[in-house]
C-alpha cells in the first residue's frame, strides 16, 4: 500500500518494473501512473476527495483501509525526529495511522528536509515502523538514536 505522498509517488513509478504487483492507494497521482502499467493491479482507495492532498480521505478511506491486509505498507509525513512522526492535519494523520497498521511490514520514506522537525499532531513514534529510509544528509547523532528505535538506512538523493 502507498500513501498520498511524493516519496511514495516516486517509488510507485519504479513499480512497473518489478511486478506483478497489487498496490492498494488513495493518492490520483500514483494511480495516473500505474493505471497502465502492465503486471499490476491496482486497487484505489475512495472517499472524500482532498484537493488540498489530490487523495481520498475521511470515513469511507478509512473503512476500506481498515478492511485490507498487506505485505508492505509505504508512507511519509511532513515531519519527524528521532522518536516520533508528526503531520499538520489529523485528517491525514488518522489515514496514515490506518495505512501503517494496514501492512504486515511498514516502511517510513523521509527526505532530510523532514527529519528533525516537528508538526502540530502526532501521527506514530518511530519504533512502530518496521523500516525507516531516509535520503541524506541527516545529523549523525539523530540517525543513531533512531537506530535504537527500529531498522534505518540513510542513502543519497539523486
Amino acid at each position: 500500500m502507498l500513501d498520498d505522498s511524493t516519496s511514495a509517488l516516486a517509488l510507485a513509478r519504479l513499480l512497473p518494473e518489478v511486478g506483478p504487483l497489487t498496490v492498494v492507494t488513495n493518492y490520483r497521482q500514483i494511480t495516473e501512473e500505474l493505471r497502465g502499467a502492465e503486471g499490476i493491479r491496482l486497487i484505489c482507495v475512495g472517499g472524500e476527495y482532498s484537493r488540498t492532498h489530490d487523495s481520498w480521505i475521511g470515513l469511507p478511506a478509512m473503512d476500506m483501509i481498515g478492511g485490507i491486509s498487506v505485505d508492505l505498507s509505504v508512507l511519509s509525513t511532513s515531519a519527524m525526529t528521532a522518536g516520533m512522526t508528526f503531520h499538520q492535519e489529523q485528517e491525514i494523520v488518522s489515514i496514515k495511522r490506518a495505512t501503517r497498521q494496514a501492512g504486515a511490514t511498514s516502511v517510513l520514506l523521509m527526505d532530510h528536509s523532514k527529519v528533525g522537525r516537528r508538526a502540530l499532531h502526532r501521527l506514530e513514534g518511530v519504533d512502530s515502523f518496521d523500516h525507516v529510509l531516509l535520503t541524506g544528509p541527516v545529523d549523525e547523532e539523530l540517525v543513531r538514536e533512531m537506530r535504537e528505535l527500529t531498522d534505518v538506512r540513510v542513502v543519497e538523493a539523486e
